[in-house]
């Protein structure tokens, strides 16, 4: 007897057959062997925050405190949307299905600095971690690399979100006053009196427009949210930190020592806030917004009654 397909049957039948592939490609992808020798030490791992969340000062400090300090940390992946569209389309290699940029990233730096706590890079998640298919490769090796020898640990670094916001006008202020030559740095060191002055100038008095505000931040609160879940269900591995409790908590340095014990290097007790402090960039941003913003009452008045109340101090 001859059987009669519904649509149902058809779509049901292309759904397993689907599901078989996808299973077939992620075993061929589990026997893959890496594109070259990633070891556990130095720990391979990548910070992935917005723009103006201090990831440069975060890995200074880790880089100074578990081990051989490495250069600054830099923005592998693009420092902006379109630049990061560039790297993913452009600069990886179009044979390069399986994240395997990554893996080769993390090998050259773990040659170059053998005697290192920490190697990576910074990725900053533009709207690109979710379009683009060479980023959703690389999440999917993490993925896969999960609870192995080798696997490369993300540190997930958020910040309040006006702060965010402040910051980011706060050097596009000082860009369109002064030029691209003459802004403010983007980090000044303890010594550099001149950078913390000025730091301290362009950080007082901000007139943050308020207008769009409360849906800026909801954009910035949606997109935040996007990349946490992303990750978790990439099976990422991966720890949540505050930019609040590494920098603003005065003596209390366990958010430091819980990134310490993730990555399995640096100190994971008796660390105290002046080590901290000594291994760090200098502050350059004012924790009171009354002083940060010339316009504080018009933006405490925009704020009041919406879920971004808290983000005032």
């Amino acid at each position: 007897k001859t059987m009669k397909l519904t649509n149902v049957d058809v779509v049901g039948e292309a759904s397993n057959i689907i599901m078989a592939n996808e299973t077939n490609k992620q075993r061929d992808d589990d026997d893959r062997p890496l594109p070259c020798t990633l070891h556990s030490h130095p720990t391979p791992m990548i910070l992935m925050s917005l723009g103006r969340s201090g990831t440069a000062s975060m890995y200074q400090v880790l880089s100074k405190l578990s081990g051989e300090e490495t250069p600054q940390i830099f923005e592998y992946t693009g420092g902006s949307t379109p630049k990061s569209r560039i790297f993913f389309r452009e600069k990886i290699p179009a044979k390069d299905t399986h994240g395997d940029w990554i893996v080769k990233f993390m090998c050259r730096e773990q040659r170059h600095y053998p005697t290192a706590g920490i190697v990576g890079f910074k990725w900053k998640p533009y709207e690109t971690i979710f379009t683009e298919d060479k980023a959703k490769q690389g999440l999917e090796l993490l993925g896969r690399l999960k609870d192995t020898q080798t696997q490369i640990k993300v540190i997930r670094s958020r910040r309040n979100l006006l702060d965010v916001m402040i910051s980011r006008h706060k050097h596009s202020l000082s860009k369109k006053d002064n030029g691209k030559e003459g802004k403010i740095s983007a980090h000044c060191q303890k010594d550099d009196e001149k950078c913390l002055k000025n730091q301290l100038k362009a950080g007082s008095g901000i007139l943050l427009p308020t207008r769009r505000l409360v849906s800026h931040l909801q954009h910035l609160d949606d997109s935040e949210n996007r990349v946490d879940n992303l990750l978790e269900m990439m099976n990422v591995p991966t720890i949540i930190v505050s930019f609040e409790k590494l920098f603003l908590a005065g003596e209390d340095t366990s958010e430091w020592t819980r990134i310490f014990k993730y990555l399995g290097a640096g100190p994971t007790a008796n660390l105290t806030a002046g080590e901290v402090e000594k291994a760090g960039h200098a502050a350059t941003s004012i924790p009171f917004h009354n002083v940060t913003l010339g316009n504080y009452d018009e933006v405490r008045s925009t704020l009041i009654g919406t879920k971004f109340a808290s983000l005032l101090h």
